[in-house]
């Protein structure tokens, strides 16, 4: 058991990190030794003490795949929709700045940008260098009319994380609708430096 989870044990890095240390899923695979182990135990037990009748362990056989299929189908119910897993995951862990701009996220994407909007400044209240949500709250603001606004936030962004190519597009573009197309001009041409060939910053340039 020790030994399958000791790759998640925090000796090393790895991406899920960023959203917690700990995680249900971690002791799924490592688990199969000690369910091995204690269905061993189970059966010896039984042999031992309840040969004389058949139709308790019938009945536990019965139950407990039952039980399982139960609590797995309400725990799948979970992941019908990515906003539903970050309301999920906010329940628990209601501290998680990264589970709050990802819920922004999935508002956002289905249009509820002011919703989003409250999810992004409940992140930054809980971390204030986070580039990510920076940048996501200026989406949203550019999607309500709030050019001026967007514009703050997505150079707030760039400040943190001078190399945030989308940063520099999106920057472009509201300077651009906002007239002031010379600092548009300066924000695409960095978005290209740093990832060439793309089409739509060749287009808004």
């Amino acid at each position: 058991f020790a030994v399958t989870l000791s790759p998640v044990l925090g000796f090393l890095d790895i991406y899920y990190m960023r959203y917690s240390y700990v995680a249900d899923h971690f002791q799924y695979l490592p688990s199969l030794g000690p369910i091995v182990l204690a269905a061993a135990v189970a059966v010896l037990i039984w042999r031992r003490y309840g040969a004389g009748s058949k139709v308790p362990a019938y009945v536990l056989a019965a139950a407990l795949p039952l039980t399982l299929f139960v609590l797995t189908w309400r725990q799948s119910g979970i992941y019908t929709s990515t906003d539903r897993v970050w309301s999920d995951t906010l329940q628990k862990t209601p501290d998680s700045c990264l589970a709050h701009n990802n819920l922004g996220g999935a508002l956002y994407s289905e249009g509820r940008y002011s919703e989003a909007i409250e999810h992004y400044r409940e992140a930054l209240r809980l971390r204030r260098d986070f580039p990510e949500t920076h940048y996501h709250w200026g989406l949203a603001l550019a999607k309500l009319g709030r050019d001026k606004e967007a514009a703050d936030y997505y150079r707030e962004a760039l400040r943190l994380r001078p190399d945030f190519q989308e940063a520099h597009n999106n920057l472009g573009t509201v300077l651009a609708a906002l007239g002031r197309k010379k600092e548009a001009l300066v924000h695409y041409r960095e978005a290209l430096r740093l990832r060439p060939g793309l089409p739509e910053v060749h287009n808004n340039l």
